[in-house]
C-alpha cells in the first residue's frame, strides 16, 4: 500500500502553491499482479478526483494495469481549511485498517 497526498498546484515551481489536499491510496497485490487506486476527498464535489486520476495515469507506467481510479465515500470536512488535516487522519485510518 502506498499513501499519496494530493494537492491540485499545477505550478510546481511555486511553494504553498494550490487550493485543496486529498489523498491518493494505491493497493498493490502481494504477488504484484495488480493494484487498485482509491482516493479519498473530504470534499463533497470530489475537487481533487481530476488530480488524483493525473497521478495514476502516470504511475500506470511502472505499476500493473489497473482499474479506473475509485472515488471512496470519505467523511466530509465542515470548512474551507481541514483538507490537510482530513489527509492526515485518512491516512491514520487507512494504515490501521490495512494493519488489521
Amino acid at each position: 500500500m502506498v499513501l499519496m497526498p494530493v494537492n491540485d498546484n499545477t505550478d510546481y515551481m511555486r511553494v504553498g502553491g494550490g487550493k485543496h489536499w486529498s489523498l491518493l491510496v494505491i493497493h498493490i497485490a502481494k504477488d504484484h499482479s495488480s493494484c487498485h487506486f482509491v482516493h479519498h476527498d473530504s470534499v463533497s464535489s470530489g475537487l481533487n478526483y481530476t488530480v488524483a486520476v493525473k497521478y495514476a495515469n502516470a504511475l500506470q507506467q511502472v505499476l500493473p494495469k489497473a482499474p479506473p481510479v475509485i472515488k471512496a465515500h470519505t467523511p466530509k470536512q465542515l470548512n474551507g481549511s481541514d483538507c490537510g488535516l482530513c489527509v492526515l487522519a485518512l491516512s491514520k485510518v487507512t494504515c490501521t485498517w490495512w494493519i488489521k
